[in-house]
């Protein structure tokens, strides 16, 4: 064997030995040295500053991720409204198949939302979900608090049957009415 044939395969040794304490540096060859080059990130502190945007950040994101929910429960309901038939008994309104076609179809296009807007995490799926929940109980409250709106947003006809069957200020599951009172 030559001296290079010895030196290169000595290299390839050392690489290979190296490679799982190296991932994520970069090793320099100039000629016979070997060099190695830190990123910035691990040159720079890490700043205080920099953390606390990273947590602020996060927070709105955990704010947009709720908001999302509840934007797309709202648009599920107003869709159904207007181009559907709507439940004409206070127990088909709040029985378990209007719930579960809300949540999953509120739970779809807020993943859909969330999707196109590139948020993630675990935690985000948690708190949309939460989120899809809290619409699903509550949204019957717009017709009380924003009749005038609700009826451009849904349908008079769905305002009208809210008021009649439901109370306001409540949450309303599977026929149990839990008031808040506000």
């Amino acid at each position: 064997m030559s001296v290079s044939t010895t030196t290169f395969a000595e290299r390839l040794k050392r690489i290979e030995e190296g490679r799982e304490n190296a991932k994520g540096n970069i090793i320099l060859h100039v000629g016979d040295n070997e060099m190695r080059v830190r990123s910035l990130e691990e040159v720079r502190r890490p700043s205080r500053v920099r953390e606390l945007l990273q947590g602020a950040l996060y927070s709105l994101n955990l704010v947009w991720a709720f908001l999302i929910g509840l934007f797309a429960v709202a648009f599920v309901v107003a869709l159904q409204a207007h181009m559907f038939t709507l439940p004409q008994t206070a127990s088909e309104m709040f029985g378990d198949g209007q719930i579960i076609l809300s949540m999953a179809l509120g739970t779809s296009f807020a993943y859909v939302l969330r999707w196109i807007l590139r948020l993630r995490g675990r935690s985000l799926n948690v708190v949309q979900l939460v989120a899809v929940g809290f619409a699903v109980c509550s949204l019957h409250n717009l017709a009380f608090w924003m009749p005038e709106l609700s009826a451009v947003l849904f349908t008079p006809k769905w305002v009208e049957m809210y008021q009649a069957s439901a109370a306001p200020d409540t949450f309303v599951f599977r026929g149990t009415v839990i008031g808040f009172g506000v």
